[in-house]
C-alpha cells in the first residue's frame, strides 16, 4: 500500500489519489450490489417456494393476479380478487370462497375470476363447484393457461389421465416452459404407462431447471427400478 503521508500534496497528487478512492469505491460499490442481487434473488425463491406450497415445482391449484382487459385497475371486482387472492394465500379459505364469490358475482365475464374461484373450491374440496368454475372460466377464455392446467390436474385427481393429458397439452402448447405444467404433464403420462414420453419431461424440466427436486427424484427412482 502506497504511504500515502509520504507524497507530495500538489493538485495532482491530490486529484490522483481522488481517482484512486474513486475506482476503489466504485468496485466496492458493485461488489456490495452483486451480493445483495444474489441475496434478494435467493430470497424471492424461497418466498416463492413457500407460497407455492408444492416444492419447485409450483402448486397446480394457485391463484394469481387478475389480468383481464375488461376490468379496469379501479373496478371493485378487481379489488376483490386482489383480496380474495391474499386471503388464499393466508389460508383463510373461508374468507377467500365469499370475496371470490362476490367478485364472480359482480365480474361474471372474467376468466381469471372464475379461475381463482375454482382454486378456492379444489382446496375446501369442493370438486363438482371447482369443476364448474373451471369450465366458467374456460367458456370465457378457452385459451388461459391457468384454466388449462388447473382443470388437467382435477382430471389427474379424478383418475382420468386421457382428459388430463388432452388439457394438459393444450396448456403446454400455450406455455412450453412452464414447469408446473411440464410436471403435470408427466404424471399424465405416468398414469398411462408412457414411461418413456414421462421420462422425456422429467430430462426436459432437468435441463431448464437442474435443481428441481420433483424431477431428480422421479429419475432417480425409474433408474433405481431398472
Amino acid at each position: 500500500m502506497d504511504d500515502i503521508s509520504s507524497q507530495t500534496e500538489t493538485p495532482e497528487t491530490l486529484a490522483q489519489l481522488d481517482r484512486q478512492w474513486e475506482q476503489r469505491f466504485e468496485a466496492f460499490a458493485e461488489r456490495l450490489m452483486q451480493q445483495t442481487s444474489a441475496q434478494l434473488t435467493e430470497a424471492l425463491q424461497r418466498i416463492e417456494a413457500q407460497v407455492g406450497g408444492a416444492g419447485s415445482g409450483g402448486d397446480p391449484l394457485r391463484t394469481r393476479p387478475i389480468d383481464s382487459e375488461q376490468l379496469s385497475p379501479e373496478d371493485d371486482s378487481v379489488q376483490l380478487n386482489d383480496y380474495g387472492v391474499q386471503l388464499y394465500y393466508c389460508n383463510e379459505l373461508g374468507q377467500a370462497l365469499q370475496v371470490l364469490e362476490e367478485a364472480a358475482k359482480n365480474a361474471p365475464g372474467s376468466a381469471e375470476i372464475w379461475n381463482n374461484l375454482g382454486v378456492v373450491y379444489a382446496a375446501l374440496g369442493h370438486t363438482e363447484k371447482s369443476i364448474l368454475a373451471f369450465e366458467k372460466a374456460a367458456e370465457r377464455n378457452p385459451h388461459l393457461v391457468d384454466v388449462l392446467n388447473n382443470r388437467g390436474v382435477l382430471a389427474l385427481l379424478d383418475t382420468t389421465p386421457e382428459a388430463a393429458l388432452e388439457l394438459l397439452e393444450q396448456a403446454g402448447d400455450l406455455n412450453p416452459q412452464s414447469l408446473p405444467i411440464l410436471l403435470n404433464l408427466a404424471q399424465a403420462h405416468r398414469s398411462l404407462n408412457q414411461v418413456d414420453k414421462a421420462i422425456e419431461l422429467w430430462k426436459r424440466i432437468k435441463a431448464i431447471d437442474p435443481a428441481n427436486d420433483e424431477a431428480t427424484q422421479f429419475l432417480r427412482q425409474y433408474y433405481q427400478e431398472s
